[in-house]
C-alpha cells in the first residue's frame, strides 16, 4: 500500500488516478497474490474500493489470505462506515474459504528461539547486550541516525544491526516509512522497554503495530524486551484485530524457522 500511496502523489491532479494505477497493474499482473490482507490505516481504507474496482474491472485475479473474515476488516477503525462498501464490494467478487483448523499451530508448536526477554531493566540487560555484541561483531556506538530527515538517537548501532529504546522508535513523530527504511538497513533491530498498551499509549500502541508488520513482510529479526509477557502488552479493549496479529507475528518473529529465513531488504 505504502508504494499505492505514492503512485497517488505522482499522479495528483490527474482525473481518476486509481483507475490510472488499476490498468498499470493489470498490464503487468493477471494473478495477484497478497498475504495477510488487512486494513489498519483509514488512508488505506479510503482508497480501497476503488483500488479493488479498478483491479477487478481490468480482470485482475486476486488470492489473499486474512487472519479474519471479511466483515471483521477495519473492525473499530476511523470513520469504518465509510470502508462497508468495500467489504461488499469483497464478498461480491471474491469467494470466502474457511480454512480455519480450530487451533493456531503457529501459537502453539512452533519453537521459540529466544528473542523476547521478560524483566526489570537491571535484570534484561546484561543478557539482551551480550545477544547485541554477539550479532553485531564489528564497531558498534551509541549515536543519532537520520529517518526521513528527523534524528533518532540509537541505544547501539552497528553496520547491520541497531538498538533502540521503545520511547524513541514508537512514541514520537514516527511514521510507516521510517520502518521501511529500518527495514531496508538492519537485518535485526533490538527494542527496549516496550510498555504495556493501555489507552494513554494509543499512538506508540499503532506505530508498534507498523513496526512489525514492515519487519515481519521483510524478515527483519526483532529482539524485544519488557517488564510485562507479550499476551499481555494489549489490553482486551483495545487493539481489536490488529492486537491478535501483532502477538501472533511477534510469537512466529521468535521462532527458529523466522529467523533462519533471509533479510528481504
Amino acid at each position: 500500500m505504502q508504494e499505492i500511496h505514492h503512485r497517488l502523489r505522482d499522479l495528483q491532479g490527474r482525473q481518476n488516478p486509481l483507475q490510472i494505477i488499476g490498468k498499470d497493474i493489470a498490464s503487468k499482473t493477471k494473478l495477484l497474490c497478497l498475504d495477510e490482507f488487512h486494513i489498519s490505516d483509514i488512508g488505506d481504507a479510503m482508497i480501497m474500493r476503488n483500488l479493488l474496482e479498478s483491479l477487478f474491472t481490468e480482470e485482475v485475479v486476486i488470492v489473499t489470505t486474512a487472519n479474519w473474515r471479511p466483515d471483521k476488516l477495519y473492525e473499530h477503525g476511523l470513520q469504518r462506515a465509510r470502508f462497508l462498501p468495500t467489504i461488499d464490494l469483497i464478498k461480491a467478487k471474491m469467494s470466502v474459504v474457511n480454512l480455519d483448523a480450530g487451533e493456531d499451530y503457529r501459537l502453539i508448536s512452533l519453537e521459540k528461539a529466544g528473542v523476547y526477554f521478560r524483566g526489570s531493566q537491571n535484570e534484561v540487560e546484561s543478557s539482551v547486550m551480550n545477544l547485541f555484541d554477539l550479532l553485531s561483531k564489528e564497531n558498534k556506538h551509541s549515536e543519532m541516525i537520520e529517518l526521513q530527515n528527523r534524528s533518532v538517537l540509537t541505544k547501539m548501532v552497528s553496520k547491520e544491526v541497531i538498538w533502540f529504546h521503545f520511547d524513541e522508535i514508537c512514541d514520537g513523530p514516527r511514521g510507516k516509512d521510517d520502518y521501511i527504511e529500518l527495514a531496508k538497513q538492519f537485518h535485526t533491530v533490538f527494542i527496549s522497554r516496550v510498555p504495556k498498551f493501555d489507552k494513554d499509549k494509543d499512538n506508540a500502541r499503532r506505530r508498534f503495530t507498523w513496526l512489525v508488520d514492515e519487519f515481519y513482510d521483510r524478515r527483519v529479526n526483532l529482539v524485544i524486551d519488557s517488564e510485562f509477557a507479550l499476551t499481555s502488552l494489549f489490553t482486551d479493549s483495545l487493539g481489536g484485530t490488529e492486537k491478535d496479529r501483532t502477538e501472533s507475528r511477534v510469537i512466529e518473529m521468535q521462532t527458529a524457522r523466522y529467523l533462519g529465513e533471509a533479510h528481504l531488504p
